[in-house]
C-alpha cells in the first residue's frame, strides 16, 4: 500500500472520530511511517490519534509531533 492511501485513510479515519474531528492534526506518511503534527488539546487526545493513526492497514509506526495548546 502507498504512502498516499495511507495518509488518506489515517486523515479519514481522524475526521470520523468525534474527539478528533475539530483539531488541527496534521498526517505524513513516509516509508510506511506515519507522522502526526499540529496541536491537541491534552495528553489523552495526543495518544488517541497515535491509537487511531496505529489501527490502520499499513501503518508500521506512528511519529507524535502533537503539541498541546498553551492557555494564554
Amino acid at each position: 500500500m502507498g504512502d498516499a492511501v495511507i495518509t488518506t485513510k489515517v486523515k479519514a479515519m481522524l475526521m470520523k472520530d468525534e474527539m478528533l474531528k475539530s483539531l488541527d492534526i496534521h498526517v505524513d506518511t513516509k516509508q510506511d511511517v506515519v507522522t502526526l503534527s499540529g496541536t491537541v488539546k491534552n495528553t489523552k487526545e495526543s495518544a488517541h490519534a497515535v491509537r487511531i493513526a496505529s489501527a490502520v492497514e499499513g501503518v508500521k509506526m506512528v511519529k507524535n509531533e502533537l503539541q498541546q495548546k498553551t492557555k494564554n
